[in-house]
């Protein structure tokens, strides 16, 4: 049972019907949410999971709405989930960026390794740790409910909203002078299948899900084609939005430079040992 604010993306068309339904619902409104619940498809079908995916990660809006969509949804599908007596699973799709990140080194990132909790975080980053923490806590007060999170590093490949996606896709890709960070990338249908098996498996906690490409951010680049350049730390930002206005960078995507600073290595180990998951699709990207 998946629910978005979005229509149904195209990679979700080859699931099987039979054990796997989308809604279109804002996590928010709580009216369709319970309308949703006591529906006689709802009841016929028997689900038994609801896959949370519905978070606002990059969309430019103000602090407390972002927050309000990603703590009060989260809670909300909870809260579905303790009034349908037949939900036994919660799926959560979070990012690593939740990881407190190395700078200027480089460090595997396990599940146990620490969250970005500063308060200097991003928003987003808190909220998604937050939310993280509603599902953690939500199966003390049910038996026999199992909560997943999916950690995915940065996911990449067609119609995906996230920064690398929209970074790599610019026709020019400005760089940080002095820095070249490892960073993993993760195709988008690496992360359906791990969803998938995140359903099927009877497994609960938390997982790192990885891709199979490890470089750095030049040899990104280099394979895209595109030019680059290195500028500044400090004018990485100014410089991105000088590119926007001469309308060489069509993606509303927020910039954010720190992506582009520190290292992201992570560790699939305990997803491989598990659920079962390897990471199966190399990215691609079109030369401009």
């Amino acid at each position: 049972w998946a629910l978005s604010r979005q229509e149904m993306p195209y990679y979700f068309r080859d699931l099987d019907p039979r054990r796997f339904a989308f809604k279109t619902c804002a996590p928010t409104n709580e009216r369709r949410l319970a309308e949703l619940c006591s529906s006689s498809e709802f009841q016929a079908a028997g689900l038994d999971t609801i896959v949370h995916l519905a978070a606002q990660v990059g969309r430019v809006s103000t602090g407390s709405e972002v927050q309000d969509y990603n703590i009060r949804g989260t809670h909300n599908l909870l809260n579905l989930a303790r009034e349908a007596p037949g939900i036994r699973k919660f799926v959560l799709l979070s990012s690593a960026r939740v990881y407190r990140l190395p700078k200027g080194h480089v460090e595997v990132i396990t599940e146990e390794s620490p969250l970005n909790d500063d308060p200097g975080a991003e928003a987003v980053i808190r909220d998604q740790i937050e939310a993280e923490r509603l599902c953690q806590e939500f199966p003390r007060t049910r038996s026999k409910f199992e909560a997943v999170i999916l950690r995915p590093s940065f996911i990449v490949g067609r119609n995906v909203h996230s920064f690398y996606s929209y970074y790599l896709d610019s026709p020019v890709c400005p760089r940080p002078l002095g820095h070249n960070p490892l960073v993993n990338l993760v195709h988008v249908a690496d992360v359906l299948r791990a969803l998938r098996l995140a359903v099927a498996k009877d497994v609960r906690g938390v997982f790192n899900i990885v891709g199979k490409e490890t470089k750095t951010l030049q040899e990104y680049v280099a394979y895209t084609g595109r030019p680059t350049f290195a500028v500044p730390e400090m004018a990485l930002e100014a410089i991105w939005q000088g590119v926007r206005r001469l309308r060489f960078n069509r993606h509303p995507y927020p910039f954010k430079s720190d992506w582009l600073l520190y290292n992201l290595v992570v560790s699939g180990a305990k997803a491989k040992r598990e659920l079962g998951y390897e990471p199966d699709r190399h990215v691609k990207f079109e030369e401009s």
